[in-house]
């Protein structure tokens, strides 16, 4: 499992800040309108509201009520109002009963980019994880013995909300993921002024808190489905500015992004592996508020493949296609197969996938989280995630 996880990790840890930058029009991936979606009583909204400060947690339950155990809890809401529609949830552990694999802070030549100890919620549970919490460009170590490394973990009283900080500078910690297995709400926060001892002057690495799975061992191929969803519900908290000197915005960002890969898969293929990132970026401080109408596509010289991401009009349906303010519950949603569709042309035009098949495609993998490449404090509440699939 863990080699299988380092394929889709290894790439992630060197994506280019072009990736998610602010992009230039694309006649293909622009639109005005929002897409369909399914109708309103397979996915409805949370209610739940959102603090303002960083100290912003999933929201814990009432001490008087009668907590379900972990052993009970299977699925979120939003994941079984999809599987009444038909579809199936791509995510597995979706109430993250199975721990984590971490990645390491910094590893040298030859050396395994994982911790060899899991961090777990729930040590009962024995099972190999799903999730990876991918912590690259960072100095603060979420598990490991060097000075800056260590971390924190406390439950709450129901023992189904677990707060883990990593160490950092006096009572600010670099990072901080607060889990809530009763819904599967997360909460991320990445504080780079710790992190950073100056700011990034474009070449060199930043920060990336995600969490990461691999749809390897249960492979679903593109060609045999009638529609594909993401679906993210999701407000940031807060983005505070802490930058030492001036910014500059072609260099520093502080961005909330959810991809895909999509990868040939037919292990016959000469260009089996090939892949492309397909992404909805969810949040990005320079184009906070601002009408969300140019895709993009380019090459990613740090994975030597292409990103693809669609007009945001496409999934900010309750926004009127405009990219949330701070505090702005917010959504996006859109049923990617066909979008994946001129995503595959794209790149077999540009030659990215070789002579790869539609019908050898298949979701690889999937992250979703932070990439911060300038000096700024971010937190962000994930209410609900996933990638909902319907057979043809």
């Amino acid at each position: 499992m863990k080699n299988k996880v380092i394929k889709l990790l290894a790439v992630v840890s060197s994506m280019a800040i072009t990736a998610c930058a602010t992009s230039t029009p694309s006649s293909s991936l622009s639109s005005t309108s929002s897409k369909e979606v399914p109708d309103s009583s397979s996915v409805s909204e949370e209610t739940s509201s959102s603090s303002t400060s960083s100290e912003s947690k999933p929201t814990s339950s009432s001490s008087t009520k009668t907590y379900p155990t972990i052993d009970e809890l299977d699925g979120t809401p939003k994941s079984k109002e999809y599987v009444e529609k038909g579809y199936k949830p791509l995510f597995k552990d979706l109430n993250h009963k199975q721990g984590y694999i971490v990645t390491k802070g910094s590893y040298g030549p030859g050396e395994s980019p994982y911790h060899d100890e899991r961090l777990d919620l729930y040590p009962q549970d024995t099972k190999q994880p799903e999730w990876t919490i991918a912590q690259w460009g960072t100095r603060f170590d979420l598990i490991g013995s060097g000075f800056y490394d260590g971390h924190s973990h406390t439950t709450d009283e129901s023992g189904l909300v677990h707060t883990i900080k990593s160490m950092g500078s006096g009572y600010t910690p670099a990072k901080k993921l607060i889990i809530n297995s009763e819904n599967g709400e997360v909460y991320l926060e990445s504080n780079c002024r710790v992190e950073y001892l100056q700011d990034r002057t474009g070449s060199e690495p930043w920060v990336h808190l995600l969490l990461s799975q691999d749809f390897s061992n249960d492979l679903t191929f593109v060609n045999t489905l009638s529609s594909l969803y993401m679906d993210a519900s999701y407000t940031v908290n807060f983005c505070e500015d802490k930058t030492y000197g001036t910014v500059n915005p072609n260099a520093h960002a502080a961005q909330l992004v959810y991809f895909v890969t999509v990868q040939n898969r037919n292990m016959a293929s000469k260009d089996y592996g090939k892949y492309i990132w397909f992404g909805m970026p969810l949040w990005d401080n320079r184009d906070a508020g601002k009408f969300a109408n140019r895709g993009y596509v380019a090459h990613d010289a740090g994975t030597d493949t292409l990103i693809y991401s669609p007009a945001g009009t496409y999934y900010f349906h309750e926004t009127g296609g405009y990219v949330p303010e701070l505090n702005q519950k917010a959504r996006a949603r859109m049923d990617i197969l066909p979008i994946i569709k001129n995503a595959f042309n794209e790149a077999k035009n540009k030659g990215y996938l070789g002579t790869t098949k539609w019908e050898e495609l298949a979701l690889g993998g999937m992250n979703f989280g932070f990439e911060v490449p300038g000096t700024y404090n971010i937190g962000a509440t994930i209410h609900d995630i996933g990638v909902y699939a319907k057979k043809a």
